[in-house]
């Protein structure tokens, strides 16, 4: 039986980074988005309160908690700034790549080399379209998103292995005009980098694969909510006929149905979480979690800059950014495309 109820630590965790995101992130999110950069106290702040490393075993570094516990604090982080969120990371989503695959010593020594950075970063690839070549021990060629501005070690995901590099073989292009701008994001070239440790396991990628699905959405679900919130406070506050126009049936309709695919976003997540803390095979509901969210954060977030109106296309206010974070986290790491493709073919075979 899945019980949503929240624990007291649960509960803690998620006021933590609740406020958090509405001290630190929210009031800098365009800020933060004209540097392509966080400002280091608010990394520091971040820093201090531990989540970064949540889910890592104790051994390593970590709190040893829950996913669970990881996505109520990805959501809040969403909410705030998902760019934002990515940056203050760091380290994750991809070294989940680490965890599910090298052998303890490669943990020990990443994890330990990362602790001890300044600003500790890990570039993540989802290969699925071959870009990438593996001669002789290094890795070749390009990807043309990532969100960071540079990394000390990355992790490849492609056609079941999983593959730690170094990231002095890593070039990082920057790119502008895009979402997730607070993060750095750039093209990355990978010229002769080294592979530290090569997995051909297709167990460990396709949990690889789900986890980073499943982190997403929960950021995914931070920005829908965050839009379902604004474009309600203005739909209360702007009036025409006399009255709000929530209370014109057209528009509250619209608004019932945001809300509804917010709620039903998170719910997918939450019980695919629940399938993988319980050691279930977690590729299908990672899967449909992604796709549930990523489809329903972007009707949200369109939804959003309608009902604003013309006011909804400008800076002035954050629907237009939260429209574009929401494509962006749709397509990112292989994206909805290759949710359906996996999903797709775990149906098939049973």
């Amino acid at each position: 039986m899945i019980d949503f109820g929240l624990s007291e630590e649960e509960e803690l965790i998620r006021t933590s980074a609740r406020s958090f995101a509405s001290e630190k992130l929210r009031p800098h999110a365009l800020e933060h988005e004209e540097l392509s950069r966080v400002k280091p106290d608010v990394v520091d702040a971040y820093r201090q309160l531990g989540f970064s490393l949540l889910e890592a075993p104790a051994e390593l570094g970590g709190a040893g908690l829950s996913t669970f516990a990881k996505c109520l604090v990805l959501e809040e982080l969403g909410w705030g700034d998902a760019g934002a969120a990515l940056a203050v990371e760091g380290v994750w989503p991809g070294y989940y790549a680490l965890l599910e695959s090298a052998p303890k010593e490669v943990q020990s020594k990443l994890f330990g080399e990362l602790a001890g950075s300044g600003e500790p970063r890990c570039a993540l690839v989802l290969d699925v379209d071959g870009r990438l070549q593996i001669q002789n021990g290094t890795v070749q060629g390009s990807a043309s998103f990532v969100p960071t501005a540079s990394a000390q070690t990355a992790a490849v995901l492609k056609e079941g292995e999983i593959l730690l590099v170094d990231g002095k073989g890593l070039t990082f292009k920057p790119l502008t005009g895009c979402a997730l701008q607070a993060t750095g994001p750039s093209e990355i070239q990978f010229t002769d980098a080294k592979i530290l440790h090569r997995a051909k396991d297709p167990a460990a990628y396709e949990r690889c694969a789900a986890r980073i699905r499943l982190y997403t959405a929960a950021l995914l679900v931070g920005v829908a909510r965050a839009s379902l919130e604004y474009a309600m406070k203005y739909a209360q506050e702007r009036s025409t006929f006399g009255k709000p126009i929530a209370h014109h049936q057209g528009i509250a309709f619209i608004i019932a149905d945001m809300a509804t695919a917010v709620d039903a976003g998170r719910l997918s997540l939450w019980k695919a979480v629940y399938q993988l803390q319980k050691g279930e095979q977690i590729g299908w509901h990672a899967a449909a979690a992604y796709q549930e969210v990523g489809e329903n954060s972007r009707y949200v977030t369109d939804y959003g800059v309608q009902l604003l109106g013309g006011h909804g296309y400008i800076k002035d206010h954050p629907v237009e950014k939260w429209m574009r974070e929401a494509q962006v986290l749709s397509t990112i790491w292989g994206g909805l495309d290759q949710a359906d493709l996996d999903g797709a073919e775990l149906v098939l075979a049973g």
